[in-house]
């Protein structure tokens, strides 16, 4: 991947296994469940034996529009810190605290000038 590539997508619901039954039905995805390092439920979709987005229940800590279910959408970054400064010095913000997913990277949440989210994510080079 290379730096603004779109890595990964989570849909965040308040209703998880509502979802989990919804999004097969509609696409014929495959789901498998996990639960994240800090005890979260995770649901992996896949299509064709090839993952295609996540999906996790909707938590304090990841509302980040006012309860509302959302699609998080992580974009690659050749470093975050930099591109941290570049969001805040564009008129963004960073929303949270930096997050690291084992055996992935690291990400922050970011909200743009008109107000939309997304993800910013320094992949875990292998």
């Amino acid at each position: 991947m290379t730096h603004g590539s779109f890595f990964w997508y989570d849909m965040v619901s308040k209703t998880p296994e509502a979802t989990r039954t919804f999004m097969p039905r509609v696409f014929g995805w495959d789901a498998s469940h996990a639960v994240m390092p800090d005890g979260t439920p995770y649901i992996s979709f896949s299509s064709a034996g090839k993952l295609v987005c996540g999906l996790m229940p909707l938590s304090e800590r990841r509302d980040f529009d006012n309860g509302r279910a959302h699609w998080m959408t992580y974009l690659e970054v050749d470093g975050l810190a930099t591109a941290q400064s570049r969001v805040e010095n564009s008129g963004g913000e960073s929303l949270g605290n930096q997050q690291t997913v084992p055996d992935v990277g690291a990400y922050q949440v970011i909200r743009d000038p008109d107000g939309a989210l997304v993800a910013l994510v320094e992949a875990r080079r292998k």
